[in-house]
């Protein structure tokens, strides 16, 4: 139930993590990059970062959402 989970949460994640996580972690790159002082931008490095992050968490919790619905369906089935 837990792969299911994941797998139904695949497309959204994706989907978040390039409306969300390449914006915000672009601006993180770009001002984390100017604070350190290094000569190259970061915007590369997050919109990586951010994309990796956003889909880790949006699958992290497809997961979970799989796996207490099935403890609910079992708990249910042991119930009866």
């Amino acid at each position: 139930m837990v792969i299911a989970g994941i797998a139904a949460a695949l497309i959204p994640a994706l989907m978040l993590a390039v409306a969300v996580g390449a914006p915000l972690g672009g601006a993180l790159g770009r001002q984390l990059f100017r604070e350190l002082g290094l000569p190259t931008p970061g915007a590369a490095f997050g919109v990586a970062c951010g994309v990796a992050l956003v889909l880790a968490l949006v699958l992290l919790a497809g997961g979970a959402l799989g796996l207490a619905l099935a403890r609910l369906w079992e708990s249910y089935r042991n119930s009866r």
